[in-house]
Formats: C-alpha cells, structure tokens, sequence
C-alpha cells in the first residue's frame, strides 16, 4: 500500500506546482509603460559597450507593456519591429 501511496502524492504534487498561477509576475499596464518609459530614457547616455543588452531590455519592456496594456492601433508593434539593437544610433 505504501508503495501505491508514495507516487500518488509526489504525482499530485507535481501537478499542483505545474498549475500555479503563473499571472502573479505579470506587470500591470502603469508598471509596463513606466518601465518602458524608463529604460527609454538611460538609452542615450548608456555605455556604448552595454547598448545592445540594454536595447535588448528596452525591447523586451516594451513587449510586457504591449502584453499588460493591449496595443489597438499598433504603435509599440511598429516601435519593437523598428528597434535595431545591434548598433547604436547617431546622435
């Protein structure tokens, strides 16, 4: 019986972790844009060594801000698709 038992609760374990509510590290739509907003801001004064992880984090916020707040006439879409992170723009 024993034997039965132990797979029984370490299986309804694993289920029980594997459905946790994964929304609790999702960014409301203030946080999104306000980080967003942010990380636009350092771009221009960063070390030209760390742009492009830098870009990489600006781009990924602005996904979170696009997934927490919607996007109905496309402009964040347009700004992901049009963020070149691989060289760093003139000033």
């Amino acid at each position: 019986m024993k034997k039965i038992i132990l797979p029984l609760v370490v299986f309804g374990a694993m289920i029980f972790i594997a459905c946790g509510d994964d929304d609790e590290n999702l960014l409301s739509c203030a946080e999104a844009s306000a980080k967003a907003a942010t990380l636009l801001n350092e771009l221009p004064t960063v070390n030209p060594n760390d742009y492009a992880d830098k870009c990489a984090s600006y781009k990924q916020s602005l996904v979170n801000w696009k997934t927490a707040c919607g996007d109905p006439n496309g402009t964040i879409q347009t700004t992901i698709d049009e963020l070149d992170c691989s060289s760093i723009p003139a000033n």
